[in-house]
């Protein structure tokens, strides 16, 4: 098995694992830490259907790498620091009430009853509270229990069983491996792309 077939396997075991984790109910906070609510980070399904990854060829270290990208909500979310305070959600009021829309109709009871008038309202409030709140980060890398490390390292022992990865420096171990993985927001990947 070569290199960009190894780092393929990774890239798919990866996504899965996000788009699990995503759709798992956990605490979560406002950017500043107060406590709002257990709930998943993927209510709609649109940052799930987002994650996709692939293997290309970094054109300066000569190595495969494992691009993921998925919203650029999800990445802010995700991986970095949250969503902080002071910003409209997206680019409000054009792109991101119908998401708050579609996140409303499953957390609201009798969200679709309401007038069109009252849904509004509501979708400004919630936007508004994302505004001034903001919205604290998962790290789902960094709740990384025991299990779930012995899940990776399992799955990648087992990914490489008998194959000489003397040929493939870099690879030996899951970490290593891990560190070929670079995580991307949408935007941040057109950028990359199109140059």
């Amino acid at each position: 098995m070569g290199e960009d077939e190894i780092l393929n396997k990774l890239g798919e075991f990866t996504t899965k694992y996000l788009k699990r984790e995503i759709d798992t109910v956990r605490p979560r906070y406002t950017y500043n830490g107060a406590y709002i609510g257990n709930y998943k980070v993927n209510n709609t399904g649109t940052l799930k259907n987002s994650i996709d990854y692939r293997v290309e060829s970094n054109e300066f270290t000569g190595e495969f790498e494992v691009i993921i990208t998925m919203e650029d909500y999800g990445a802010d979310i995700l991986f970095n620091e949250g969503r902080r305070p002071g910003r409209w959600p997206g680019k409000y009021p054009d792109v991101n009430p119908q998401n708050i829309r579609d996140w409303a109709r499953l957390k609201i009871p009798n969200f679709g009853g309401l007038s069109m008038s009252k849904q509004k309202g509501l979708v400004y409030v919630i936007s508004r509270a994302i505004k001034r709140r903001g919205i604290g980060a998962v790290d789902i890398f960094g709740l990384v229990t025991p299990q779930v490390e012995k899940e990776f390292e399992d799955f990648y022992n087992e990914l490489i069983a008998g194959e000489d990865l003397s040929k493939i420096p870099g690879l030996e171990d899951i970490q290593s491996a891990f560190d070929r993985i670079i995580f991307l927001s949408k935007s941040s990947d057109l950028l990359i792309t199109e140059e």
